[in-house]
């Protein structure tokens, strides 16, 4: 190991010292400089051109070095000793210094590490798919989705961040060499390859990946070093609270401490996973599934995963070792990256996020349902032959009472009402001048009629009748006031709005009253949904009236969004219908978190600037020139998707199908996630009007379809949590029913029997409640007590099962 010649005799000995204690952490740099900055070496027993270890050395008094091994995942700092014992205000000094310097040195690394996340991305959009590789070869594993090749050949694998946004990306050489692209982040990054719903499996290798996925058929985490696995687990857990998760480690038996191993249980300890460890007939040279895979064949790994998986988890606790109850009302719900955005949107609901101090989700689906009024109609997405989608969305995002949601909509529907006000404006003089002259010639016929009725001969009176006629031919058109909100509307109502006013109309509100309507407020508890049902779908309305003329609406579109309280979604189960015939199932659905206790006081104004982009965004897709049928005729454009966007979108909608299987994940919300692939259309269409100025010479591209799939993972995730409110469940619900009782008596110790009794109004089968029961004791709210068997010989009834209620239960973090 060579030292820098150039170095002073202290920094040469402190240097000296630092080496030596990279060495025993098993770094083996070249050289060591000492300029504050993270440089990449190998490690002890790292493959050929791998640079799996860091460091960074600060020669500031006093001198000190960071490492990480990324083999092991060990990470540690060695500080020099100081010369002499520094006075009070030197150690304040020096304090100050060493945090301006961690600021400085972090500022600069997340710079660093969000210009290589835009590398990572632009080289991935740019290379093509990985049909073949030495490498992949080599391991006996084919290609999956995601996996490029770069121009000198090497295999290129997405390091994704919790978004599944790539934040950086690792080359494979054919030789099995990897290298990390410069700066970019991999702490909590791994690489996914999709597979169908049930176990979720995490571990090391990509190689190891694929053989595990190539097994299961179920999706894999691939976290690139043993040192990753806890982080991604940890992320993996809060999105998946029901799922099993799979560490698979890596059998390090070759090394001291076997680090695979260790890590491997320490993430499965942490996120109550269970731990899978390869075993072989011959160990020698072997650590890891794919290695399994290569000797022993895969139906080796499929029996091992299926059998050999270990529950090793402990359920969290607290300092005194009773495990925390795992709450049913405080769901973990992904949110969104701005940076995840079309800039032009992401800016705009930041800035007004930031300005009103309101979640960034209620802003964005405001936002989002404004470019839907403006679009709406005019736009469709043609997904494929035979198959289009409007892109009017129903949304809802849920917040209780003083999150300054009238203040949010105000903001994001204000081009639309300006646009309203300047049409009418416009057309105000002409409306005018049309109702005078009809008024006139309203007037004049009837003179002339009255005339008609007391002519003296036939002749007289069929000459007067053709003035009439002549008279009626005249009455002009009156123009109506150009509209395109309408808000306190009955359902009855919204049919003849939508024949005056082009056939399309958006309800944007800040409240959730059109539920309590369309539930049959003024209908003495009759819904009336047939309408709002059709709307959402552009399919053809036929109205017939008692008086007037039939209402015919041949393609309408209606954009729906509102911003209730969770109270409505709760109630919506209730309302007659909303469920049964699909009025639910068109909503998207957030449930953002709720700023109110730590909100600024004096927060930045919404740049003007940034308002007057999205009004101009907003304005000029309603300003655009509608398509033309071959008669002439205002028709919409029909927006195409290119070929990678659609192989991407395709690949969603069949993980959506089979999640709709019994036992899948959207099994008990079918009547959503049945609609799950269309929505993502819809999303997809509404941010390509935001991307393009003329969104109908441009194909939706890959990355707005990956904006929009991510965006329908985050609804998938909020959807559920919203239908958990609705009591979509029936085990949830009675589960909630007994706690609610428990916590009313604040018993220490029950019967099944009891929580029978107390809650068979509801749950009439002893059944329902045993199922209750077990959801209680999976969340640690209770623990069964061993059961104690009936006496042989003796009569009566077993005894009922025994439960001691978790003391913490019943107190505020539970």
């Amino acid at each position: 190991m060579s030292m820098l010649t150039s170095t002073p005799p202290r920094t040469s000995g402190v240097l000296d010292t630092m080496a030596d204690a990279l060495r025993l952490a098993g770094l083996m740099p070249e050289e060591i400089v000492p300029d504050g900055e993270l440089h990449r070496c190998p490690v002890a027993g790292g493959k050929t051109g791998a640079k799996d270890g860091a460091y960074i050395v600060h020669m500031d008094d006093p001198a000190t070095v960071w490492w990480q091994n990324y083999r092991t995942g060990e990470t540690d700092t060695w500080t020099a000793k100081e010369q002499r014992q520094r006075t009070p205000a030197e150690q304040k000094a020096f304090y100050a210094q060493a945090e301006a310097l961690r600021r400085a040195r972090e500022e600069a690394r997340d710079k660093r590490q969000g210009e290589a996340a835009e590398t990572a991305r632009r080289i991935l959009s740019e290379a093509p798919d990985c049909s073949g590789h030495p490498y992949l070869k080599a391991k006996g594993v084919t290609p999956c989705p995601g996996l490029k090749l770069a121009r000198d050949g090497r295999l290129i694998v997405p390091v994704q961040g919790e978004d599944g946004k790539a934040i950086s990306a690792q080359f494979v050489a054919s030789d099995g060499g990897k290298l990390f692209l410069a700066d970019g982040r991999t702490h909590g990054g791994f690489f996914a390859i999709k597979g169908a719903p049930g176990r979720l499996f995490i571990c090391e290798g990509l190689a190891t990946g694929m053989s595990i996925r190539e097994a299961t058929g179920q999706t894999v985490l691939c976290t690139f070093s043993a040192g990753n696995l806890g982080q991604v687990a940890t992320e993996a857990r809060k999105r998946y609270a029901k799922r099993e998760i799979v560490l698979c480690a890596d059998n390090d038996h070759h090394r001291p401490g076997n680090p695979g191993l260790a890590k491997a249980t320490a993430a499965a300890k942490a996120v109550n996973g269970v731990l899978a460890v390869p075993y072989f007939a011959d160990p020698t040279g072997k650590t890891d599934f794919n290695d399994l895979h290569m000797a022993e064949g895969l139906e080796v790994v499929r029996e091992q995963l299926a059998v050999v998986a270990k529950v090793v988890a402990q359920p969290v606790s607290n300092d005194g070792g009773i495990p925390v109850p795992v709450s049913f009302d405080a769901p973990t719900l992904p949110t969104v990256d701005p940076a995840a955005l079309p800039p032009l949107l992401g800016d705009f609901c930041s800035a007004v996020a930031e300005g009103l101090q309101v979640p960034f989700e209620m802003v964005l689906i405001n936002a989002l349902a404004c470019v839907s009024v403006a679009g709406q109609k005019k736009f469709k997405v043609q997904v494929r032959a035979g198959y289009t989608e409007p892109i009017n969305i129903y949304a809802m995002a849920a917040l209780p009472p003083g999150e300054r949601k009238s203040a949010t909509v105000e903001v994001c529907k204000r081009p639309l009402m300006a646009w309203e006000a300047a049409a009418q404006e416009d057309v105000g003089q002409v409306i005018k001048n049309a109702l005078s002259e009809r008024m006139t010639l309203e007037k004049t016929i009837e003179a002339t009629r009255t005339k008609a009725s007391k002519a003296k001969t036939p002749e007289d009176r069929r000459a007067l009748m053709a003035e009439v006629k002549a008279l009626e031919a005249e009455i002009p058109e009156v123009p109506q006031s150009p509209r395109l909100l309408i808000d306190d509307v009955t359902p009855e109502a919204i049919p003849p709005f939508l024949a005056e006013h082009g056939e399309r109309a958006g309800i944007i509100e800040a409240e959730g009253g059109l539920f309590d309507i369309l539930g049959g407020r003024y209908s003495k508890g009759v819904p009336n949904l047939d309408a709002v049902l059709k709307l959402w779908s552009g399919e053809p309305v036929h109205v017939d009236r008692k008086s007037g003329p039939a209402i015919v609406l041949n393609a309408p579109a209606l954009t729906i969004c509102l911003t209730p309280q969770p109270e409505i979604i709760r109630g919506m189960a209730d309302k007659p219908g909303f469920r049964g015939r699909g009025l639910v199932g068109r909503f998207l659905f957030l449930l953002p978190r709720s700023r109110v206790g730590s909100r600024e006081v004096e927060p930045c104004p919404i740049p003007e600037a940034i308002q007057e982009q999205y009004a101009a965004k907003i304005v000029s897709l309603l300003a655009l020139p509608w398509a033309s049928d071959p008669t002439g005729k205002p028709t919409s454009f029909h927006l195409q998707i290119a070929p990678d966007a659609y192989k991407e979108w395709l690949d969603f909608y069949r993980g959506v199908e089979e999640s709709l299987r019994p036992g899948g994940e959207l099994e008990l919300i079918a009547d959503w996630g049945g609609k799950l692939h269309g929505a993502a259309v819809r999303v997809a269409g509404l941010l390509h009007l935001v991307t393009h100025d003329e969104p109908h010479l441009h194909p939706i591209g890959l990355e707005t379809m990956h904006q929009a799939l991510n965006l329908s993972r985050m609804f998938t995730e909020h959807a559920k949590a919203a239908f958990d409110l609705m009591g979509t469940d029936p085990d949830i619900e009675c589960a909630k029913h007994i706690l609610a009782w428990l916590k009313d008596s604040r018993i220490e110790a029950f019967q099944a029997r009891e929580a029978f009794e107390k809650v068979k109004g509801r749950y009439p089968k002893m059944l329902m409640v045993k199922a209750g029961l077990s959801i209680l004791e999976e969340r640690d709210f209770i623990f069964a007590d061993t059961m104690q068997e009936r006496e042989p010989g003796k009569a009566g009834r077993s005894p009922s099962p025994g439960y001691t209620v978790n003391p913490l239960a019943y107190g505020g973090k539970a």
